[in-house]
């Protein structure tokens, strides 16, 4: 019996870093939401001025025009692209889309895709994930070290805390839910 605790150690680890990623990511979201709610803006609300000006239609609200270009990004997807993850996927000058707007939906998707995936610096064209993917992004880390440390604090007690841990975390989005705005 001694081999299945230790497959299911071993099945449980990618589990838990995975899921700890995703942690790592809600925390640096819910940093940036905290801090929007006491600035009164998110930072990917708007378009920055230290992006390239070749974004066409970055404040979609603006123009409903904007909805029918293929190219055209919002300004959380200019920020995830520009700021998170300090890369120029998606993000391309107008011209080299413009032989793209008189072809079908099904084409346009078509291409924006192609050209995605060609204009990435972790995709090759056909899909397939680059092992090149760049340098570690110091504000993700610094996330990830924190979601760890909870993890850490979380299970340094033993199972006792995990109780208390539950019993708050399992409830608290009923509660929350339950309540009319």
């Amino acid at each position: 019996l001694q081999g299945i605790g230790w497959a299911l150690v071993l099945l449980a680890l990618p589990v838990s870093i995975y899921y700890n990623i995703i942690v790592a990511w809600s925390i640096y979201y819910f940093w940036f939401s905290l801090k929007g709610f006491f600035t009164g803006g998110l930072p990917w609300n708007h378009c920055n001025p230290h992006w390239p000006s070749n974004i066409p239609c970055c404040l979609l609200g603006e123009s409903p025009e904007c909805f029918l270009q293929p190219h055209a990004i919002s300004s959380p997807e200019a920020y995830f692209h520009y700021e998170v993850l300090n890369r120029t996927a998606k993000i391309y000058p107008e011209d080299e889309m413009m032989s793209y707007n008189n072809l079908s939906t099904t084409g346009t998707l078509l291409a924006t895709l192609n050209m995605t995936l060609s204009h990435s610096n972790s995709y090759d064209v056909t899909g397939a994930l680059n092992p090149e993917l760049g340098p570690v992004q110091s504000h993700l880390a610094l996330a990830l070290a924190i979601a760890w440390i909870l993890v850490f604090f979380g299970v340094f007690k033993g199972i006792g805390s995990i109780g208390w841990a539950v019993t708050i975390t399992a409830t608290l989005p009923y509660l929350l839910v339950s309540f009319p705005q």
